[in-house]
């Protein structure tokens, strides 16, 4: 399950290529640790041409406070379409979230915490 990521596109990517076809956001900038419940930049499939900033992770449609607590931000593939948090949004409300890394932070000796 991946608990952070990064996006840092370089000019000689692919990726960056594919965005600079996009109309990009003026504040946008570029992060090595982006985690649940911050701003990242996705391409919806409303608005394909743009690049958007969103908050990372799900408010399910029954959510009472409507705010994002970060608890829903993975899916396992295997049943996604049965839960009742991911179906709808499975079906109608995709994007790409354009990504260089995503990794886990591990615990070492001391408490001290590494990417």
């Amino acid at each position: 399950m991946c608990g952070r990521y990064s996006f840092a596109p370089s000019q000689k990517q692919a990726a960056a290529a594919e965005l600079r076809k996009r109309e990009q956001p003026a504040n946008w900038k570029i992060s090595y640790n982006i985690a649940p419940t911050q701003v990242a930049l996705v391409v919806t499939n409303e608005q394909p041409d743009m690049l958007q900033t969103m908050t990372w992770g799900l408010v399910p449609h029954w959510s009472r406070e409507g705010a994002n607590s970060g608890k829903l931000i993975n899916a396992r593939a295997e049943g996604i379409d049965e839960k009742p948090s991911f179906r709808e949004p499975l079906r109608s409300r995709r994007c790409w979230v354009p990504a260089d890394s995503f990794y886990e932070w591990r615990t070492e000796p001391g408490n001290k915490k590494l990417p």
